[in-house]
């Protein structure tokens, strides 16, 4: 569409205004054809202060989250001229995106037991620290990962329009009806590809997995049976939190901040720390299988947890209270999240999951009591300096939630708890 308009307007001898985007493909019939990416090209604009974009009328509801903008839409090529000639004789585009809320029928109160690891999982979504779940079958990993989202703190304007602009490219956005008023889940399956986790492909380059969950949860259950080559392409974007691709000359970056939940069964056939069954792996085949699992990818994840079946008995007396459920776990996140916006305002980081070397010395105060311990068990645990420096992280994270500003030997214990496969 700009280029044809530069034709047409040069033969006219008039000029397009210069506060005036264009975005279309024509086709030969003249028809303004709609385009994949439109909001990210909108928001490019804006930051170059363009407030007034021409849009195919297919994409005029996708940019009019745009609140700021004026959409004009078009259906034809010689509509787009008459604008740029008698723009006063178009009524600018008025959003009706209604958005979608996913997942808002599943609620922790749903679930029964394992209070210990909904703990976990509550300091997991306060602090963005990615979270490893070791457990037999049926133990409720897969059923506690879905509810993630229901305890995050709702998405800011920005960041809703940030996710919605990477679901325009990868062109789902009609999938997911308007733009995306919640955190995405995703849950690709373990043999889904390299690319098909980072992104990439023939044509243009779409986003993957990885940059889909941006901003809400990336659920990779059964790990263990996942390919090496796809684990290993998923290292350097989670720890960048952003993923690159090199096409031809150019460079292509998605974001890919997400709360990483890994889940996987302690060995193949998923038995090995179940007593009433047999474990039918060998020696050589269990090291193989939790080899992954303490791999250099998992040493990038903060908090692991152990989950265990709930018994019947805990079962059959559980009562669904809304104090235990996903809104209670809400607010608390919610408060843990404002401490860290206060505290890393104007700094670049956003959570203490974000946090590198220099952030966890000048943010992470420990009292002499939390120091102690923190060293000990490095000198008896065999801790890496990563696993050493993501220890504090979820420690600040757990005195966050208990509103303090120096972090004790309590809250190192348990942050020390969620060491435990390492």
């Amino acid at each position: 569409l700009p280029i044809a308009l530069g034709v047409i307007l040069s033969g006219l001898e008039c000029l397009p205004p210069e506060d005036v985007a264009f975005f279309g493909e024509v086709s030969l019939d003249g028809r303004v054809n709609s385009i994949r990416g439109a909001l990210p090209l909108a928001l490019a604009v804006r930051s170059e202060g363009v407030r007034t974009i021409v849009v195919p009328e297919e994409n005029a509801r996708e940019v009019s989250i745009l609140q700021d903008m004026e959409i004009i839409p078009v259906k034809t090529l010689e509509e787009a001229v008459v604008y740029v000639m008698q723009p006063e004789c178009f009524t600018p585009y008025e959003g009706c995106d209604t958005g979608r809320e996913t997942l808002e029928f599943l609620d922790f109160a749903q679930v029964a037991g394992q209070e210990s690891v909904k703990r976990a999982l509550m300091v997991a979504a306060a602090g963005r620290h990615g979270v490893l779940m070791v457990g037999g079958p049926g133990c409720g990993k897969t059923m506690m990962a879905k509810r993630l989202p229901s305890i995050m703190p709702e998405l800011t304007y920005e960041e809703q329009i940030e996710i919605t602009g990477i679901y325009s490219v990868a062109g789902m956005l009609e999938d997911e009806g308007g733009m995306i008023r919640s955190r995405p889940f995703r849950s690709p399956h373990h043999s889904t590809s390299a690319a098909g986790l980072t992104g990439g492909g023939p044509g243009r380059a779409k986003p993957g997995e990885l940059s889909l969950a941006h901003g809400g949860v990336l659920f990779l259950d059964e790990f263990g049976e996942f390919d090496t080559r796809a684990i290993d392409a998923m290292r350097q974007p989670l720890e960048e939190g952003v993923v690159r691709l090199r096409r031809n000359s150019e460079e292509i970056l998605f974001p890919c901040r997400s709360l990483v939940v890994i889940a996987s069964n302690p060995c193949k056939c998923g038995n090995l720390w179940d007593d009433t069954k047999v474990c039918t792996c060998s020696r050589k085949q269990i090291e193989a299988y939790q080899r992954k699992l303490t791999g250099p990818f998992a040493d990038r994840i903060d908090m692991t947890i152990k989950v265990r079946p709930v018994p019947a008995e805990v079962i059959e007396a559980a009562n669904v209270r809304p104090e235990d459920g996903s809104g209670a776990m809400r607010e608390c996140v919610k408060v843990c999240v404002r401490r860290q916006r206060a505290r890393y305002e104007g700094t670049g980081y956003r959570s203490n999951g974000d946090l590198d070397e220099r952030g966890t010395e000048d943010f992470c105060r420990l009292t002499e009591e939390g120091r102690s311990m923190l060293i000990k068990a490095y000198e008896t645990m065999g801790m890496s300096m990563r696993a050493y420096s993501k220890a504090v992280k979820v420690a600040r994270t757990i005195a966050d939630l208990d509103s303090s500003d120096r972090i004790e030997a309590s809250h190192m214990a348990e942050a020390l708890m969620y060491r435990m496969l390492r």
